[in-house]
């Protein structure tokens, strides 16, 4: 996602709804995203913890001669017994 600048746009886009609809006290790129480095993957992330649990673990790539450092994410689906 972070080449492909249409759906960070499209993201981006939503704040106005994101506002109606949830609480953004919680999600920093909603009410000030001008302060945030890639406020589209703020949202996304705070948005889907509502119902899958997020774990993010660094991660090296070797692309011919250089390593490439990425996040790999695991989104697992919150237990329905709270």
């Amino acid at each position: 996602m972070d080449n492909d600048k249409e759906k960070q746009e499209k993201i981006i886009e939503l704040i106005p709804d994101i506002r109606k609809y949830f609480s953004f006290n919680s999600i920093k790129a909603v009410g000030e995203p001008h302060r945030i480095k890639r406020p589209w993957l703020s949202i996304i992330k705070q948005i889907t913890k509502l119902k899958y649990n997020i774990s993010a673990k660094d991660h090296r790539i070797k692309i011919g001669d250089k390593v490439e450092r990425t996040i790999l994410y695991r989104i697992i689906p919150l237990s329905d017994d709270k």
